[in-house]
């Protein structure tokens, strides 16, 4: 009777465990300490090539040169588009937001080579334009702290511009 009654304690324990390792999993509560709200701020760390982010829920859809990105609980830096082109480029672009809310976000253009920082848009704010991309390697990213919403972003490539959809072959 002892032994079954040890045997039930350590699968009751073995369950807890298990139970509480996953509902921890669930929410992204070390976040916020991993990232902060300055980094958003910061040109040196927004242009570091690579990515450091975390999502409580992301999705994307992509067609051609257009992203359709729903997120949920974002922060971090996350490439959305590289664009690669080897002649001066006006690159037209249409972004599109829907119920974005974040303590901080933005989408933002790197040239690669520069380091230079261009700001396409903001928490509240669509946007639309002409990206100048000059010869060399550009990416689109997300930027954020505790974001979360839908965002549309349309590129009308011109001839000699290669786009590759970063966000997406992430997952």
């Amino acid at each position: 009777m002892k032994q079954n009654r040890r045997g039930s304690r350590l699968v009751f324990l073995v369950g807890l465990v298990m139970l509480f390792g996953f509902s921890c999993s669930l929410f992204p509560i070390g976040s916020g300490k991993r990232f902060s709200r300055e980094q958003c701020e910061d040109p040196a760390w927004i242009s570091q090539v690579g990515d450091s982010y975390s999502y409580q829920h992301r999705s994307s859809h992509t067609v051609s040169d257009s992203s359709t990105i729903d997120f949920k609980g974002f922060f971090g830096r996350d490439t959305v588009f590289e664009i690669s082109t080897d002649h001066t480029v006006l690159l037209p672009y249409e972004l599109d937001r829907a119920d974005v809310q974040a303590e901080e976000y933005k989408v933002v253009l790197v040239h690669e080579e520069t380091g230079e920082v261009e700001i396409l848009s903001e928490v509240g704010k669509d946007a639309s334009g002409h990206l100048t991309l000059r010869p060399g390697k550009h990416t689109i990213k997300l930027v954020g702290y505790n974001a979360h919403g839908r965002l549309y972003l349309k590129l009308n490539v011109p001839q000699g511009v290669l786009v590759v959809d970063r966000f997406s072959e992430q997952w």
